[in-house]
């Protein structure tokens, strides 16, 4: 699999199907194209999904409430986290290269982001259930952002040109301010069926929430930026920035208008991950919505104000989907937590992981993972005989973090109870 230059590309798929079985599925190979430039330079990689990468990718047009399935390759030599936008889907085989294993129907849960090996295959089928424009990409920033694009590198740099005149639309993806999504990412646009009604969300509850950067605020003495929630009548300072960003609490089935406050300098936006919600404030510059409505983005100090009822309780990450690896990197994500009542704080516990620093290619400690919006985190504190839950959200935009409960040596035993983003 780890091929260079025109041989990278010398791979495909091959589907056997049971007698009488639909052909309806959608086929996904996702590989890379390596260039290896002249001596003291990096190789050029460019990430596709059956041969191209976004905005040029294929777009999958579905039908409100018409189930369909996804059978994915992976021929790199990575590890992708693939993430649907929208709806929970239920994984139906995994696939070594050699052989393909269903899974027993007792254990198709539900689930809208999975990690897939180098050489694996994964078959997955869902319903969307809610029309409008919808995402399936991997969740790494580095594998969906211009690192992986010719566009922008020093032989190409007429079509970089050519890319940021473009006009924004459902597939440019342009953006006059340099950033444009790139790579291991697919459009899905789901139709509305006649008896579509958008879900309410009369009478709902006001947040605000700002984004907003603090100078020399991380290890590295880059700017950090983050998340603010108002707490009171007052704007909270320009210059506060909370790591990870604060906890949302929201209420299942309970409408929330949530006001967000560009304080940047530049455009971002934010992607409520894992919320089966309306597509127009799902976050995605330039394509989320539905017909002529396209959400854009959030200029600097310009605002947004995303509506919609969360219909299932569970632990989520909200999170940068503009300059995806730049923003996160350096603090833009934070848990949102839906639930029934209210949470017993003393045996339910909330872990972040995720990035705090600049980009990989300036500083080395970016290899490091924030927990709780610390390097050395603060140590749980449990009480024995008693049970207490782990929330545990993990959105490092660039690395995949394994975690291990113990106490000194000792190994300790947790149950699975959901995984939810």
């Amino acid at each position: 699999m780890d091929r260079l230059w025109k041989d990278s590309q010398l791979n495909g798929a091959i589907v056997v199907d049971a007698p009488g079985a639909s052909t309806r599925d959608h086929i996904l190979v996702l590989s890379e194209w390596f260039h290896p430039y002249e001596e003291n330079r990096p190789f050029e990689v460019v990430s596709v999904i059956n041969g191209k990468g976004w905005p040029y990718t294929e777009t999958i047009n579905l039908t409100q409430n018409d189930s369909t399935r996804f059978r994915v390759v992976n021929m790199t030599a990575l590890y992708h986290p693939l993430h649907l936008h929208g709806f929970y889907y239920r994984i139906e085989s995994h696939g070594t290269g050699r052989k393909d294993v269903a899974v027993p129907m007792a254990l198709r849960h539900l689930s809208n982001t999975d990690l897939i090996a180098p050489g694996n295959t994964v078959t997955f089928s869902f319903l969307p259930s809610t029309p409008g424009n919808w995402l399936f990409h991997c969740h790494f920033s580095f594998h969906v952002d211009e690192t992986v694009t010719l566009s922008g590198s020093p032989k190409d740099s007429a079509e970089a040109a050519a890319m940021a005149a473009m006009p924004s639309g459902p597939h440019t993806m342009a953006s006059t301010e340099g950033h444009s999504m790139r790579g291991l990412a697919i459009g899905i646009k789901v139709a509305p069926a006649p008896s579509y009604v958008p879900t309410s969300t009369a009478n709902a509850r006001d947040m605000r929430l700002f984004i907003q950067k603090k100078p020399n605020a991380l290890m590295t003495g880059a700017p950090a930026y983050g998340f603010v929630l108002q707490s009171g009548p007052k704007e909270p300072a320009k210059d506060s920035v909370n790591l990870p960003g604060p906890v949302l609490e929201l209420v299942r089935g309970k409408p929330v208008r949530i006001l967000v406050k560009n304080n940047l300098d530049e455009p971002s936006s934010v992607h409520w991950h894992g919320l089966e919600i309306e597509s127009f404030p799902d976050g995605v510059p330039h394509w989320s919505g539905l017909g002529d409505k396209v959400y854009s983005q959030i200029a600097a100090h310009d605002s947004f104000v995303a509506e919609f009822t969360p219909p299932r309780s569970g632990t989520y990450p909200y999170h940068s989907h503009f300059n995806d690896r730049h923003q996160m990197l350096a603090g833009m994500y934070g848990a949102l937590i839906v639930t029934d009542g209210p949470r017993d704080l003393t045996h339910d516990h909330l872990i972040v992981a995720g990035g705090g620093g600049p980009e990989l290619e300036r500083k080395a400690e970016s290899f490091y993972a924030l927990v709780n919006g610390r390097r050395f985190p603060r140590p749980l504190r449990l009480t024995v005989g008693e049970t207490h839950r782990l929330r545990i959200v993990s959105v490092h935009p660039d690395w995949r973090i394994a975690f291990t409960l113990q106490n000194d040596s000792s190994l300790a035993r947790w149950r699975p109870i959901a995984k939810d983003g």
